[in-house]
C-alpha cells in the first residue's frame, strides 16, 4: 500500500494542523485523520483533510498523541505519525 505522510504544526496550544501528502509530495484531499492517545491508544478525535490536504483539529492539552491517516482509492493510502506529538 502506498504511504501517506502527515506534516504537522502544533504551534497553537490544543490545536494540531497539518498536511496530508503522498510519498512524492502531492497533497491529498479527503483523507481521514484520526488522533489517538499515545499512552492508552484510545481514540480521541478525527477530521478530514480539505481540498488542499490541510487538516486541523483540537486535542485536549497536556497529553501525547499519534495520528493515523487513511485515504481509500486505487490504491489505498495510509500513514501513521510518530507517537510523541505533545499538545
Amino acid at each position: 500500500m502506498p504511504s501517506l505522510l502527515l506534516l504537522l504544526n502544533t504551534g497553537v496550544p490544543g490545536t494540531v494542523t497539518g498536511i496530508t501528502i503522498d510519498q512524492i509530495g502531492n497533497r491529498l484531499a479527503g483523507c481521514t485523520v484520526k488522533a489517538f492517545n499515545s499512552i492508552s491508544n484510545v481514540f480521541v478525535n478525527q477530521t478530514i483533510s480539505d481540498s488542499n490536504g490541510v487538516y486541523t483539529f483540537d486535542l485536549p492539552r497536556g497529553n501525547t498523541y499519534f495520528l493515523v491517516a487513511y485515504k481509500s482509492g486505487s490504491p489505498d493510502k495510509a500513514g501513521t505519525s510518530v507517537n510523541t506529538i505533545t499538545v
